[in-house]
């Protein structure tokens, strides 16, 4: 009771230019209630951060912070909440899908790749196609990030970009053949 009065004193005290500090203070409210709250609590905290501030960053604040206290079923229902709402977003499907990867739940997490391209505009498919296959270098199956990258620069070979992305992801693997073999095919 005392730490959300104290959180809400500081909401009326910092300066309005001061949205990052705000953010924090709010983050921080939404902490107290997942651990401290009731569901009903949380939610009406939810609700007042999100008119108060960027509703796609305090729906993703939300998600990461149940995430973080192991309530998986509720992450995944704010992230399917968010992606609903925002789903004009990258950012939104590809900390989705990271969620899934994480938690071992590999065919959900690829079948955001297609919904979210369904969602996305044209020019932020590139970027949200690269970030999935790194994500699968990363949590899932390198060879199927390896799959993706190789189709992505085979129908963009100019995107230097990409190929950058593509050749740090294979060097993390430790395979230096394999690194070779994309960088001569990179050089020509």
């Amino acid at each position: 009771l005392k730490a959300r009065e104290i959180a809400q004193r500081a909401l009326k005290t910092i300066n309005f230019r001061e949205e990052q500090e705000k953010l924090n203070v709010w983050i921080a409210l939404l902490n107290l209630e997942n651990t401290y709250g009731t569901d009903e609590s949380l939610d009406a905290t939810f609700k007042d951060a999100a008119r108060r501030n960027d509703p796609k960053t305090i729906y993703l604040a939300l998600a990461a912070i149940l995430e973080d206290s192991d309530k998986m079923e509720k992450a995944e229902e704010q992230f399917k909440k968010t992606c609903k709402k925002f789903g004009q977003s990258s950012k939104v499907w590809t900390l989705f899908a990271e969620h899934y990867l994480k938690r071992g739940q590999l065919e959900e997490a690829r079948k955001l790749l297609p919904r979210s391209l369904q969602s996305l505009e044209k020019r932020k498919h590139l970027k949200t196609i690269s970030k999935f296959a790194q994500l699968e270098y990363k949590f899932g199956d390198p060879e199927r990030g390896k799959t993706i990258f190789e189709s992505v620069v085979d129908s963009h070979p100019k995107r230097w970009d990409l190929w950058s992305i593509y050749l740090d992801m294979e060097a993390g693997q430790g395979d230096i053949a394999s690194v070779r073999y994309v960088f001569r095919v990179f050089i020509l």
